[in-house]
């Protein structure tokens, strides 16, 4: 039995029993002062009795949010309008407001409840209003708000419990990224810059060496037989900026940093932040992440520009449940069997905190394609492992930044080639 049930009935049979013995007592002992006495006992019964049958009846609640999309640390307004039919004396009202974060790939946020105490005595109608302050990520679900009250003497005790469901998404921190070179027309690299050459797969104008990746149906079958390698056709270009982002989410990846948390939290800033920037600067973007359901073989970017900022709240949407990876995959393999779906002129953007050997060897076949290649190298302060990873990939041509630091507009300082500069890591 409920223990709130439990307090319920043992103040009923508190009070039969105090009524009984009162009746009793005033039938042997008689005189005004008995009668008197099983005349208030009767009376309290009925009071009782009251509150028991009526004293919770025709509640009804409402959830008020001003909005239902949030940023991580953002405050939360939350507010609960009760109502009644008739102005039956409450003495007392206990009200409890219960919500739940849902989370896939492992990442959980724990049940909470915010509780208020009332006097609502003769009101039909009250209001209570509550903040949540620092939600992390997720999106959070209201199932239902609990109403306990008594009688005025703590005899009786009910309660009552009313669906109404409601849900808020609170995204991840992103901001635009001013600094970013190839978002906007700062970049200096013809292969970095805003507008870049894209294929037009109806004018061939060339062939080009054969790359891991590319279709069957744009080999060029007469220069592969003049030669002694495949050659893969060239199409007349137009102007275009899409970008894939690619998000590691792998768990081993990110244990040797000292806040591997921390560090999946500044990636998917960053995930976000990025897709923010190329909303705002009018280009096509897609979002891949390892091990994701639906994230099919051979999956590209989405052509169609009409539907950027809808394809920019699914993101924004995705980041804010995404987690380590419950059964990681690797990163490398990932990127070789998804990646036949870019085209030339496109720019393949990874966010990862372990770039291999092997990551380089493909980041160099899909170069061979006209794919920009950047990779946005999650590492944290004083991590000395993979030092020599950014100016590698530079050396190839891979634009390499380095984010050690939840402000990313101070870490956005491409790394530069050996020879230059050598590392830059800090956005301190």
């Amino acid at each position: 039995m409920n223990p709130k049930d439990h307090t319920k009935w043992a103040g009923v049979v508190t009070v039969l029993f105090l009524l009984g013995s009162s009746f009793v007592f005033a039938k042997f002992q008689g005189g005004f002062v008995s009668w008197f006495i099983f005349y208030a006992c009767l009376i309290f019964s009925l009071y009782e009795a009251i509150v028991l049958f009526n004293g919770m009846t025709g509640f009804k609640a409402v959830r008020i949010l001003k909005k239902k999309h949030f940023s991580a640390g953002e405050e939360i307004e939350v507010g609960l309008e009760l109502t009644r039919p008739y102005p039956f004396p409450v003495p007392w009202l206990i009200m409890t407001d219960e919500y739940r974060a849902t989370s896939h790939q492992g990442y959980h946020i724990p049940f909470g409840q915010k509780k208020t105490l009332i006097f609502p005595w003769f009101k039909r109608r009250f209001h209570f209003t509550y903040t949540l302050g620092g939600l992390e990520r997720g999106v959070y679900q209201f199932h239902q708000v609990i109403l306990e009250s008594g009688d005025l003497f703590g005899l009786i005790r009910m309660k009552q419990v009313l669906p109404i469901r409601d849900e808020i998404v609170v995204y991840p921190r992103y901001h635009r990224l001013s600094t970013w070179a190839s978002a906007g027309r700062q970049g200096n690299s013809p292969r970095m810059v805003n507008h870049r050459q894209v294929g037009d797969e109806t004018t061939v104008v060339g062939a080009r060496d054969y790359a891991i990746g590319d279709k069957l149906s744009k080999i060029h079958w007469k220069a592969s037989a003049k030669g002694t390698d495949w050659k893969t056709k060239e199409f007349e270009a137009h102007s275009s900026h899409d970008f894939l982002f690619v998000l590691n989410t792998n768990y081993p990846d990110y244990e040797p940093m000292s806040d591997a948390q921390e560090g999946l939290e500044l990636a998917i800033q960053a995930a976000a932040s990025l897709s923010y920037t190329a909303l705002q600067n009018k280009g096509s973007f897609s979002l891949m992440i390892p091990g994701e359901k639906g994230g099919g073989q051979n999956a590209g970017l989405s052509r169609h520009t009409g539907d950027t900022y809808a394809r920019f709240v699914h993101i924004l949407r995705k980041l804010a449940m995404v987690g380590f990876l419950k059964h990681p995959v690797s990163f490398d393999r990932f990127l070789q069997e998804n990646m036949s779906g870019l085209r030339a002129g496109d720019t393949l953007v990874c966010i990862t905190p372990v770039v291999t050997e092997e990551s380089v060897r493909i980041f160099r076949r899909i170069q061979q394609r006209n794919v920009s290649v950047e990779v946005f190298f999650i590492s944290s302060p004083g991590r000395d492992a993979n030092r020599h990873v950014p100016a590698q990939l530079m050396k190839y041509g891979i634009r390499t930044y380095v984010l050690d630091h939840p402000d990313l507009n101070h870490c956005l300082v491409p790394v530069q080639q050996e020879g230059r500069k050598r590392y830059r890591a800090t956005g301190k």
